[in-house]
């Protein structure tokens, strides 16, 4: 029989035979809702537990949980035993968890924003969020246009952006501390099934990376080189003027997402902080062979573990910035930070000392993050030379690095550049095997994709997965 997937507290696993209802539950669960529940409970694994009353051995709360548990065919269920004083007691809980939900009601317009962000999806079914199709789709559908009335003319309202902008400069990233750490906070207490949609945490990571705007990818200007360019300026501003979009006077994503401007890839805290807290344990040392921007740093923290983060990477800005941003946020005595080439550090130094590898490398040319010569697109100039002389050497140094039975993960993914596609992934594969790790599986990371119109050709054909191989020692 079927059992999912327990992702709340609870003190037992309870059979759903010996579960009792509570007789004076006045609540009925029409068939529509315990199918809907049920669907909800598929995709998610419980999320709740059931109540049951240490006084009499009823239920309390969790009267519709367990008839999806039955529809389900589930054996046991999560259920947490609750001390009531008196019968009383005991009869006003139900009654109050009954009735206060009854209170609550729906931010229309905020469920038709969470709504629409969800249907960008690739798989997203509306009924994961409790919706039935046709709730879904009087949510999302617009309604009857009425004639808006205007103010400022966009004109107006460019003209004032692109003098705002250019009083104050390019609009970096910039979060107070404390609010850092409260987001930190947030990112620490998300489930795992919202940590592979979210991106909270960039913007934390980007207030110590301001140069990740600097960097440039193939055949795209960075977003620096788009904003300082009055044309490509006036252009963004127009386009979210044009969709309807507000014009902050901060950082706005046209500026890096359009416009022939592309930022350099970050990694999402939230899936780094999964993965780091499924594969690494309190304590432990985790090693990164290419940094980067903050990403995988900003989940560790919030993962939690407090062991060692080893961070390697040449870059003497990166470098810089994740050294002050462990300062920052109370996190120096939890890193070891290395300003050099992977291929550069002795397998001496780091043999048998860590737990868990994670990283995603450079895509041999993709993108170009510095004019140092210690840069692998710099110092190698064939993929042939790249290959054997960064991501061997790299792959080399997480084995020697790791204790015998744990894992490196990998991020990487083939590319083109120009006509030319090249296998990094088979590359990364054969390489790991060559020096003795074992490919235990691959999966599929899901990239978000931004709802916008105005992207150019090569970046809406980007896909929306990439790999993450799991290598063990």
């Amino acid at each position: 029989m079927p059992n999912y997937p327990v992702q709340c507290a609870y003190d037992k696993m309870v059979g759903v035979r010996d579960l009792m209802p509570h007789p004076k539950n006045p609540n009925r669960h029409p068939k529509s809702q315990i199918e809907l529940l049920a669907k909800v409970i598929k995709r998610h694994g419980w999320r709740a537990p059931i109540t049951i009353s240490k006084l009499s051995g009823f239920m309390v709360r969790g009267h519709a949980r367990h008839l999806a548990a039955e529809l389900l065919k589930c054996t046991k269920v999560p259920a947490d035993f609750q001390e009531y004083a008196s019968e009383e007691e005991e009869l006003e809980d139900l009654m109050a968890d009954n009735q206060v939900q009854e209170l609550s009601f729906l931010d229309n317009e905020q469920t038709a924003e969470n709504l629409r962000f969800l249907k960008g999806f690739e798989g997203f079914d509306p009924e994961f969020s409790g919706f039935s199709t046709d709730d879904f789709e009087s949510f999302i559908s617009p309604e009857p246009k009425q004639e808006q009335k205007i103010i400022y003319t966009n004109e107006e309202i460019a003209k004032q952006a692109l003098r705002w902008f250019r009083k104050n400069g390019f609009p970096y990233k910039k979060v107070a501390i404390h609010v850092a750490m409260q987001k930190i906070n947030r990112l620490a207490n998300l489930p795992d099934s919202a940590c592979l949609y979210s991106t909270l945490g960039y913007s934390e990571a980007d207030t110590f990376h301001p140069h990740r705007f600097e960097a440039t990818t193939e055949k795209h200007f960075s977003p620096l080189e788009a904003f300082n360019d009055d044309r490509k300026l006036k252009n963004a501003i127009a386009f979210m003027l044009k969709h309807n979009s507000l014009v902050p006077d901060a950082y706005f994503s046209m500026l890096g997402r359009s416009l022939n401007s592309a930022e350099a890839y970050n990694f999402r805290p939230a899936v780094a902080m999964m993965l780091y807290r499924k594969y690494a344990s309190p304590g432990e040392t985790v090693l990164d062979t290419s940094m980067g921007y903050g990403g995988r740093l900003i989940g560790y923290i919030a993962s939690g573990l407090n062991g060692l983060y080893i961070g390697i990477d040449p870059c003497s800005k990166t470098y810089a910035g994740n050294m002050k941003l462990a300062k920052h946020l109370c996190f120096e005595k939890h890193i070891e930070l290395y300003k050099q080439p992977a291929e550069d550090i002795s397998t001496k130094s780091l043999k048998g000392r860590c737990n868990f590898a994670f990283t995603s490398p450079p895509y041999f040319a993709k993108e170009h993050y510095s004019d140092e010569k210690t840069q692998s697109d710099i110092r190698y100039k064939t993929a042939e030379e790249w290959r054997e002389k960064f991501l061997a050497k790299m792959l080399a140094l997480q084995y020697e690095a790791l204790t015998p039975g744990c894992l490196s993960v990998v991020n990487i993914k083939d590319i083109k550049i120009g006509s030319k596609m090249f296998p990094l992934v088979q590359w990364t594969i054969n390489g790991a095997k060559k020096i003795g790790f074992k490919l235990k599986k691959i999966e599929q990371l899901m990239l978000p994709t931004p709802n916008l119109t105005g992207l150019a050709k090569d970046q809406k054909k980007e896909g929306r997965t990439e790999p993450l191989l799991f290598f063990e020692k």
